[in-house]
């Protein structure tokens, strides 16, 4: 299969809103593919969806075998942990600023 951790995600947004708010799950992970190639202009199907879902680093660039061997890579563990410190950091900053905006006058 093809997996790419690239493509527009502005594009596939409303879509994802979409899902989030008939679903009820506005945090999470969810594996979406198209029937032919990748045209995220098209609604995709839906394989899974996961309200505990961990995000999970991309494979390098040269990397030739699929996913679940990566995983089991010794650079895995260092990428998987920054890609959550780098996501973390965003949310708290996020956080923070809705915080700060909620209690301007």
């Amino acid at each position: 299969g093809f997996q790419d951790f690239n493509f527009p995600l502005e594009t596939i947004a409303p879509f994802v809103e979409s899902f989030a708010n008939k679903t009820g799950v506005p945090v999470g992970g969810v594996d979406l593919i198209w029937k032919d190639n990748p045209d995220v202009q098209q609604e995709p199907y839906t394989l899974e969806v996961s309200p505990t879902s961990d995000i999970n680093p991309p494979s390098p660039p040269d990397w030739k075998e699929g996913y679940a061997e990566f995983k089991h890579t010794k650079g895995f563990r260092n990428a998987y942990l920054g890609i959550r410190r780098k996501w973390t950091e965003a949310m708290v900053l996020a956080v923070v600023d809705r915080h700060r905006r909620s209690k301007r006058h």
